[in-house]
């Protein structure tokens, strides 16, 4: 993780290294990379009562990819650990729920989801949980992404079920005490 500085490859010269950009993504699969390890280490040093360690590696997830709604649901539980809710309903308020790039409201979904969406049958669409490995894959090749990208929408859609569930039923004291068995890898 002290390798991270930023996005991957966000450095690169305008005429070097078209490679990168066709075919298959290389920045792609290393920003999956970086935040899915970053998510790993965030949420095992909370279990572990390691804030200090948990803040750093969703901070840096978030520099590294600052697009990402995970590296922020991780800051928004790093903050919830720490007592500060307020800080945690403000990340989650204006980072995950309302985030655009514009300070309004989202019109349209970004063409990279649209497209995973799109590459799903109707019965997909309405009943997430059919979506298996063989399933993933045909998604994926349908969309032209990578299968991490169909299990991060999928992981962020479920997120988003949780919270707004929670929400609902008993506001945010309880979100925020429910937050870590909301996280991916802590059922």
């Amino acid at each position: 993780m002290t390798l991270v500085g930023g996005q991957p490859f966000d450095k690169l010269r305008p005429s070097g290294w078209s490679w990168l950009h066709e075919g298959d993504r290389l920045d792609q699969h290393m920003l999956c990379a970086v935040v899915d390890v970053a998510h790993m280490v965030t949420t095992s040093a909370i279990k572990n009562g390691d804030l200090r360690q948990a803040r750093a590696a969703a901070e840096l997830a978030s520099l590294a990819a600052p697009h990402e709604e995970i590296p922020r649901l991780d800051l928004a539980a790093v903050a919830a650990a720490e007592g500060h809710a307020r800080e945690a309903e403000r990340i989650l308020r204006d980072d995950v729920c309302d985030r655009s790039d514009d300070g309004e409201a989202p019109t349209e979904l970004s063409e990279r989801t649209e497209g995973i969406i799109n590459a799903m049958t109707p019965l997909e669409r309405r009943k997430p949980e059919l979506l298996k490995a063989s399933r993933k894959r045909r998604i994926a090749a349908g969309a032209g992404v990578p299968v991490q990208e169909v299990n991060r929408l999928l992981n962020q859609f479920e997120q988003m079920q949780k919270m707004m569930k929670m929400m609902k039923s008993g506001g945010l004291a309880k979100m925020m005490r429910g937050m870590k068995g909301m996280m991916p890898g802590k059922r």
